[in-house]
């Protein structure tokens, strides 16, 4: 059998205002009816959401399309119908012998995925049934609705009144709070064990990943520094390992985030891709006061920020950290050791006086023609380095190594900072400093009552012993050469 509907994702220009702003979104395009108008307006709400959460939500709303017109006429009522959707989720539409009518043929998938996409349809469902005035004009909308715009508001509908997706409980005799039902649970809802998935990259390892994996092809032990190494990935695996940064953050750097402090100690500020305070120089040009990172990039490259943009060569995720400074927007990066930072800065001076490349604006290629953009980590071109190159040099590091690059064996990208979790636990530095150190948000960071400062961090993670006798060799040659 064919599904007769078969929804799909596309990519649509919206304007929100009358600016001439657009923003690239995903939306969900019916055959025969059009985009579905109502979730179009919920992901230009979400529009700051990451790109996978987009993806996640698309994927869950045409999941459910698709799903109730292949059964179209089935359940003798609505509320069954969603019902056994949320069931088919997590045990397929294939029966024992092989056999699907629906012609859907989904697969079981794992409960934290089936949860997942449940819970965008509950949070999607809450928004319309808010947004639209209730059950009335759910049930009868002012404008006429298309078949899969009824279907959605039916939706919404059943899982305030029956809450057929997450299984929980509706009284109809208290207030009319969304989320009054989700401390209610039954028999009905999937439950995924509690399993510890934070696998470390082993200390064992990681010398050898930066000093014998990171390294240009055709050079020796003899050649300088910046001939041996790729150090723009090789950075990048530092502050994540030894900096304990999200890789995604490392990829919304400007190069001015960098610098010594009058204590010779490397000071890294991670702003917000957006709301973040656009550098000192740029805020400090008349009509600049206040300027924002979004703004800046708006402004001076015509560039939207790395976290909006859809684009796979230029999107970088924003996890929403734990932010040090409430009006500038950005977290400190503290090294530990905090010695392993002194040496980052001199690999980093080396990657932007041999290895960084910018292209230049318009295509002009002289030597003060302006930059096309801000971001302190590039590619060959000259464009900022996308998530997937490094994940590739990563991978081939790892290799080089004689490791194969999996998650599960701690060898990935994410693992590194796992091991500056576990690192910091060894020091036996303090729940609530690691928190801060992590970036993790918490009901400690309201009180800022003993909150340690950069002196007191800085000595808490120094190690006079840090430097392996190669990073000390390392660091000595790069000290005398300048």
């Amino acid at each position: 059998m064919t599904i007769s509907i078969q929804p799909i994702k596309v990519n649509v220009l919206v304007r929100i205002d009358n600016t001439d702003k657009t923003y690239e979104l995903p939306a969900v395009y019916v055959p025969g009816e059009g985009y579905l108008g109502s979730f179009l307006c919920y992901i230009v709400k979400h529009r700051t959401k990451s790109k996978s959460w987009k993806d996640k939500a698309i994927q869950a709303m045409i999941l459910l399309i698709e799903y109730t017109y292949a059964n179209e006429g089935c359940f003798d009522t609505k509320q069954q119908m969603f019902e056994e959707f949320t069931n088919s989720l997590h045990a397929g539409t294939i029966n024992k012998d092989g056999d699907d009518k629906t012609g859907l043929r989904w697969r079981p998938l794992s409960v934290e995925n089936a949860n997942a996409l449940k819970g965008h349809i509950t949070k999607f469902s809450d928004h319309l049934f808010k947004e639209t005035g209730g059950e009335s004009a759910l049930l009868n909308p002012i404008r006429t609705a298309t078949g899969a715009e009824k279907m959605v508001n039916l939706a919404a509908y059943h899982h305030k009144k029956n809450a057929v997706f997450l299984s929980h409980l509706f009284d109809k005799n208290k207030n009319n709070d969304i989320d009054t039902s989700r401390n209610v649970r039954n028999r009905k809802e999937f439950r995924t064990p509690q399993v510890d998935q934070s696998v470390n990259f082993s200390e064992e390892h990681i010398d050898a990943l930066l000093w014998d994996g990171f390294i240009q092809p055709g050079s020796t032990y003899l050649s300088p520094v910046h001939e041996r190494y790729k150090l723009a990935p090789l950075l990048i695996t530092m502050l994540i390992h030894y900096g304990g940064i999200r890789p995604c953050e490392a990829f919304h750097l400007y190069a001015e985030d960098i610098h010594l402090d009058p204590s010779e100690r490397v000071v890294i500020r991670v702003y917000h891709p957006i709301q973040g305070r656009a550098p000192e120089y740029y805020r400090d040009q008349p009509g600049n006061k206040g300027a924002t990172r979004i703004e800046y990039l708006n402004k001076k490259y015509g560039l939207d920020d790395r976290f909006s943009d859809s684009r796979k060569a230029y999107h970088a995720g924003w996890k929403e950290p734990a932010l040090a400074d409430s009006k500038a927007k950005f977290f400190y990066v503290y090294f530990a050791p905090t010695e392993k930072g002194i040496l980052f800065y001199q690999l980093f001076k080396q990657y932007m006086i041999h290895q960084r490349k910018v292209r230049k604006l318009g295509g002009q290629d002289t030597k003060h023609a302006p930059e096309a953009h801000p971001f302190l980590f590039t590619n060959r071109n000259g464009d900022p380095l996308s998530m997937r190159s490094f994940e590739d040099f990563h991978k081939e590091a790892v290799k080089a190594i004689g490791l194969e690059a999996f998650r599960a064996n701690g060898t990935s990208q994410y693992c590194h900072r796992h091991a500056f979790k576990k690192r910091l636990e060894g020091m036996s530095v303090p729940e609530v400093l690691r928190m801060d150190l992590m970036h993790h948000k918490s009901i400690y960071s309201q009180n800022e009552y003993g909150k340690a400062s950069n002196q007191e961090i800085y000595d808490k993670l120094s190690n006079a012993n840090a430097l392996s006798s190669h990073e000390t060799a390392l660091l000595s040659n790069l000290k005398n050469a300048q």
